[in-house]
């Protein structure tokens, strides 16, 4: 009889800490980011991603929250290309807004923002 009591308990005992272990969680400390580091990731994604897409005037962030962004870049709307850069009166330059999340590892995701 004590041996199953002796077991009883040992069980209970086992269980009960391993509930409190499991309440307990660890938390990911958030890394922020600044709006200098922003600039840099939305010059990399025109830089590699919208490569034939040309844009004036460095991008310009504003923070959201600790990871996301609104970044605004002036890009050329003209076809052919070219125009872009002529002295003519074209207005080839539209100012878009793009939403920049920066994820774990320096990996980031950039959207067009539509509807501002």
């Amino acid at each position: 009889m004590k041996k199953v009591l002796y077991l009883v308990l040992c069980l209970f005992i086992g269980v009960s800490t391993y509930a409190q272990q499991k309440k307990t969680v660890k938390r990911k400390a958030v890394k922020s980011y600044t709006t200098e580091q922003a600039v840099v990731y939305a010059e990399d994604y025109f830089e590699f991603y919208e490569a034939n897409t040309p844009y004036r005037s460095p991008p310009i962030a504003r923070k959201i929250s600790n990871n996301v962004f609104h970044i605004k870049v002036e890009v050329c709307t003209c076809y052919p290309k070219s125009y872009c850069y002529n002295d003519d009166e074209r207005d080839c330059w539209q100012a878009k807004i793009y939403t920049l999340t920066i994820a774990n590892g320096g990996k980031y995701r950039m959207e067009e923002k539509f509807n501002y």
